[in-house]
């Protein structure tokens, strides 16, 4: 039996660890159309194993309301020396990776961060909504040489887009890691290519296998496709599909030239007679599935990249209290430590509702986390076509030393300011929302300053040092450089 999907577990927690990652297009759907969804996948995977590049290289000029800047595009997340990639198996609807986890917790943000960019390039590019994925990856750690060498056999016996060329030095790939197998085999005297092409498993081996994969033989030689379709490989591969397969697809045509006789002695005129009678009946509709062809059969599909909640301690304190319900009294079910990261669910009353390990949910004050990644600037931006690269619809634009090149000033705002105006010399609440009702989160002395976000009836909504934002009445503030 192949290996059922793995629970999100502390082990996958672990460092230093092999996986064999899998997972598939919603309800069995193709997740790659073509030869560029393809080059996209794995481009993506090559951005986050390899050096990050050095933000100087890749400064761009933008205008913000007609002015010029300089400033860096939004950079994706890096995992080189965290997450190393040693095989790769892509098919039109599903994917299969063999990863090494060199630090902590660092497999599971490496694969939520690839499959939402992917994501979120596929339903761009074919417009459409609805879950791209079937749900979260499955895992299933390999604890052996052995157990990594017959997977990578396994990725490379079908004929899709893989990393067969970089384990026959065909090709060179610096971020797929082929030493570990290659060295395991060449200590048996064993060639690659012989290994995959001629190697026969004996019942240990076998039994080994059916552990560590998450699909049967059949499945996966089937939906590899056809030579022609996916990609010349060497000609040896053409004697791997196994007879069980071949007479699997004669016992189909088979059966499906038998149904063809009996429609035909069933009357197939009769039957597009009642489906014409039945269309006539029926008010006009969108184009069928049918009618659409592979364009209408992934119309579903949409990926939501998942916020992120992460822990922000100030106090020394060496954890936060998770708990049941958003109130103080309520039954504290958990700890996390600061700077650990929770799947965003909803807001409320100041604490947010975060995603457990085992799928509950549990609160979390706002006094001590925060979303990840708030973006540095605002809807009044105009993000040039030359800054997002194809298929990066999440280039928001992260400014380093900005310069308003048209004026020639350096330092430039991109927004107001907002200073604190009191006539006492007395502090003033920054609140929750813009209410006197609202919880209070902090404070603000006569002269400070802030970002302006937004106006709300009478209050002014500012960007505090957590990249969070509060809100202070209008009666003790003002914009800068402006007056009352």
């Amino acid at each position: 039996m192949p290996a059922k999907p793995a629970k999100r577990t502390s082990r996958t927690n672990n460092k230093k660890v092999y996986f064999h990652i899998y997972n598939k297009g919603n309800e069995n759907r193709v997740i790659f159309n073509d030869e560029q969804d393809y080059e996209v996948f794995l481009g993506y995977l090559k951005n986050y194993l390899t050096p990050a590049a050095d933000s100087e290289s890749v400064k761009k000029t933008f205008k913000v309301k007609g002015r010029v800047y300089r400033g860096v595009p939004h950079q994706p997340k890096n995992y080189f020396n965290k997450v190393e990639l040693v095989a790769y198996c892509l098919m039109p609807n599903h994917f299969h990776l063999l990863v090494h986890q060199k630090t902590k917790r660092s497999l599971e943000r490496f694969m939520r961060s690839l499959a939402t960019r992917y994501s979120k390039y596929f339903n761009k590019k074919y417009k459409h909504t609805g879950s791209v994925f079937a749900g979260r990856y499955k895992s299933v750690q390999i604890n052996s040489e052995s157990g990594l060498c017959l997977l990578t056999r396994y990725f490379h016996q079908v004929n899709g887009y893989s990393s067969y060329q970089e384990y026959l030095g065909e090709r060179e790939t610096v971020w797929v890691r082929t030493k570990v197998v290659l060295s395991s085999l060449k200590a048996k005297g064993e060639s690659y290519r012989n290994f995959v092409n001629q190697y026969k498993l004996n019942q240990k081996e076998k039994e080994l296998l059916e552990k560590i994969v998450f699909e049967s033989e059949v499945e996966h030689f089937e939906k590899g496709g056809s030579i022609s379709e996916w990609g010349k490989l060497p000609s040896e591969e053409a004697d791997l599909v196994p007879d069980v397969f071949l007479r699997l697809r004669i016992f189909e045509l088979v059966v499906a030239a038998v149904v063809l006789v009996l429609l035909v002695g069933l009357g197939i005129r009769n039957i597009r007679v009642s489906e014409a009678r039945t269309a006539d009946s029926m008010p006009p509709s969108e184009p069928s599935v049918a009618q659409e062809g592979l364009e209408a059969e992934i119309v579903k599909f949409e990926e939501v990249e998942p916020k992120m909640v992460v822990i922000k301690i100030d106090d020394g304190s060496t954890g936060v209290n998770i708990r049941q319900n958003p109130t103080t009294q309520s039954e504290e079910i958990g700890k996390a430590k600061d700077g650990e990261t929770f799947e965003f669910v909803s807001m409320n009353s100041g604490w947010y509702e975060v995603k457990l390990d085992d799928n509950s949910t549990g609160f979390v004050s706002g006094q001590y986390a925060d979303t990840e990644g708030a973006s540095v600037l605002k809807a009044d931006l105009e993000e040039p076509a030359e800054m997002l690269a194809e298929g990066d619809s999440d280039a928001d634009l992260e400014v380093l030393g900005e310069t308003d090149l048209s004026s020639g000033g350096e330092g430039s705002s991109l927004g107001k300011m907002v200073i604190i105006k009191t006539e006492d010399g007395s502090m003033v609440n920054i609140r929750q929302n813009p209410t006197t009702q609202s919880e209070e989160i902090g404070k603000a002395k006569d002269g400070e300053t802030f970002e302006f976000v937004s106006m709300n009836s009478g209050w002014y909504e500012v960007k505090l040092d957590d990249n969070s934002t509060g809100f202070v009445s209008a009666d003790y503030a003002q914009i800068e450089g402006e007056n009352n």
